[in-house]
């Protein structure tokens, strides 16, 4: 009687612990078999712990302790073996993750190949995105170039190729970005480079901006930048203005400038203007300001205001090109008020500004052209302005006043060629009384009048 009662006592703790196990064990599982121990073993959606808090219970304690105290390549590779085919279905993934993550530090190929080789399509494809990443962190080189000599899918080789970047570039968007060179296919690299300056702007956006500035030429550095940029104009972002002029000179810059000049110039003409002239790059400096010029211009009626701005602008190619668009809206709509301009402009606009101002005039009154053209000093400008009109003159019949009017134009050869062009047009009206004029015009020499005499026989 003495014996049966410690007996019983050890029996009934043996059969209370085992309830407490029991009923300690997740619900879901009390149920389930035990996984085979094949690697073809199908597995629960993974409660990794990259997702969610670490799992807990005796099935994940155990290995984990064990994962942790592991040292050695073939200890990990026995272990991952074991828990493929022992651990708790809803445990393997997260266990397998802990342990790849620590395998790799010793052995990154044979990590690499062992997610690779996992039979379950789910797990393999968790595990093996996992593992890059975490060999992206450890020597990234090496990871990317097991996975480029790897035989799989194209399409599947990229996907994870990308993941791989976009997994190291959470933690550091700047050691991801660091080997983008090591692609091949420059399609491909502009792809990710875009993505991870996106990811990165996500995170901080002017770090992104100022690292990719700091770097040397890049087509898809910049192709990247521009992308991410034209997305922030169409946003209005409100440091836009300021990653633009940032920016290096290129292409794309010139792009975004026009971009998004065009977009302050709808709503402030000056704000556009002054942005404009923060830019320090000349090329980007000037299609801004052009395009702000260009917004003004379509909604400003009196094209001489704008007119009056332009000719205090420093760049002088800029200037000029703006003042001789500016003056052909003018010559349209006023060109008597244009060629009033003219004397204010500088030399180097003169010239086009005065023949555009006259080439309209002369159709709506020719008289008050000609009164004008005879009044200006002698100079560049009065011959520029003086042939045309000798060619109008001629055109509308008085072939006579067109011959005189050639002959007060100063630059000889140009003076030259004005009364050439009316006596050759005389010789097609009357052949004769065109060859007895060449040799009356008082103010050719004897050898331009047989010049052209011979030429109009």
């Amino acid at each position: 009687m003495q014996m049966k009662t410690p007996l019983l006592i050890i029996g009934s703790i043996i059969l209370l612990s085992a309830i407490i196990v029991y009923l300690g064990a997740p619900a879901d599982s009390r149920n389930k078999p035990m996984p085979t121990t094949s690697h073809n073993v199908e597995v629960d959606e993974p409660d990794s712990h990259i997702g969610g808090g670490m799992p807990t219970g005796p099935g994940f304690e155990a290995f984990y302790n064990r994962i942790n105290a592991a040292s050695g390549a073939v200890e990990f590779q026995e272990l991952a073996a074991e828990i493929l085919s022992a651990a708790p279905r809803e445990h393997i993934a997260a266990l397998l993750e802990l342990l790849l993550a620590r395998w790799a530090e010793q052995d990154l190929t044979a990590t690499l190949n062992f997610a690779a080789g996992i039979q379950d399509a789910g797990l393999r494809e968790t595990l093996l995105r996992h593992t890059l990443i975490r060999g992206g962190e450890i020597d990234f080189p090496a990871t990317l170039d097991w996975l480029t000599r790897f035989a799989m899918d194209k399409e599947k080789k990229y996907n994870l190729i990308a993941a791989l970047y976009e997994g190291v570039a959470k933690e550091s968007p700047e050691r991801a970005l660091r080997f983008v060179d090591l692609l091949a296919e420059d399609e491909f690299k502009d792809h990710i480079v875009r993505v991870l300056l996106e990811q990165w702007a996500e995170q901080d956006l002017m770090a992104a901006f100022a690292w990719a500035n700091e770097q040397g030429p890049s087509q898809a550095l910049d192709n990247a930048l521009a992308s991410l940029l034209f997305r922030l104009v169409d946003q209005d972002h409100p440091d836009a203005g300021v990653l633009i002029r940032n920016m290096r000179a290129s292409e794309q810059k010139d792009a975004l400038a026009r971009k998004y000049a065009d977009k302050l110039a709808a709503t402030d003409i000056q704000m556009a203007a002054s942005w404009a002239r923060t830019l320090d790059d000349p090329n980007s400096y000037g299609v801004a300001l052009s395009t702000v010029y260009e917004s003004w211009f379509r909604s400003e009626p009196d094209k001489k205001i704008i007119m009056e701005q332009v000719l205090v602008e420093s760049d002088n190619d800029l200037r000029d090109r703006l003042i001789n668009e500016i003056a052909l809206d003018m010559a349209n709509s006023d060109p008597a008020e244009l060629a009033e301009m003219v004397h204010r402009l500088p030399e180097s606009a003169q010239l086009d500004v005065a023949e555009k101002a006259v080439r309209f005039w002369k159709e709506r009154n020719q008289s008050a052209a000609l009164d004008w053209v005879e009044g200006l000093s002698a100079g560049p400008v009065k011959d520029r302005v003086s042939a045309v009109m000798v060619e109008d003159l001629m055109t509308k019949g008085n072939r006579d006043r067109a011959l005189l009017f050639a002959g007060t134009i100063g630059d000889q050869s140009l003076r030259y060629q004005a009364a050439k062009k009316v006596l050759e047009y005389w010789y097609q009206v009357n052949p004769d009384e065109a060859q007895r004029v060449v040799y009356g015009v008082p103010y050719l020499s004897e050898a331009e009048k047989q010049s052209i005499s011979s030429l109009i026989q």
